[in-house]
């Protein structure tokens, strides 16, 4: 994503995203980004986020309409306060510009979805999370200081909690809120 000079405060969209990203939430936040979008050209999204995360497909939903908004000429900007978990801190690397609160976290972890079935749907689930969560280490990776092999790894079996410090230390965002 290029560097885009953000315009008047004024013109902006400031919206929250807090709780699970999921269909209905994702849902209302999309159409007031695109409806926003469409009457106020080149104007910037700011978006504070406080999250736990949620389902796969409405957190890409979310990522792919902020990326498409960005590319349309809106800068965005991400804020974490509190917490962005799992999905959330995929849909933070969307933003044209990413800051986290000095004391909040990013979390990160290996895929997971309640999977029932016969022993060769377990298989195929299994090689559809692995791609996924290689999927979510790419896109971390596009301006970490890491390769997604790397953060894959970090994140395989295990829960992962960075502090705003750590975060910015691997690149996950631009900026700590509230430092110099």
């Amino acid at each position: 994503m290029g560097k885009k000079t953000a315009t008047p405060a004024a013109e902006a969209l400031v919206c929250s995203f807090l709780g699970e990203i999921e269909e209905d939430s994702v849902d209302k936040a999309v159409k007031k980004i695109t409806k926003w979008s469409l009457k106020n050209p080149d104007a910037e999204l700011l978006m504070y986020l406080n999250s736990p995360g949620g389902e796969l497909w409405a957190g890409w939903r979310l990522f792919d309409t902020l990326r498409a908004v960005s590319k349309d000429g809106h800068h965005v900007t991400i804020t974490v306060r509190g917490r962005a978990a799992s999905m959330a801190g995929v849909v933070l690397q969307a933003a044209d510009h990413r800051v986290i609160g000095a004391q909040s976290y990013l979390h990160m972890h290996e895929t997971a979805n309640g999977a029932y079935g016969k022993t060769h749907r377990h298989r195929e689930n299994v090689e559809f999370l692995e791609r996924a969560q290689m999927d979510i280490a790419r896109v971390y990776a596009e301006r970490s200081t890491l390769k997604a092999k790397e953060i894959y790894q970090m994140f395989d079996r295990k829960e992962v909690w960075l502090s705003a410090k750590e975060a910015l230390g691997y690149g996950f965002v631009d900026a700590v809120e509230g430092k110099k």
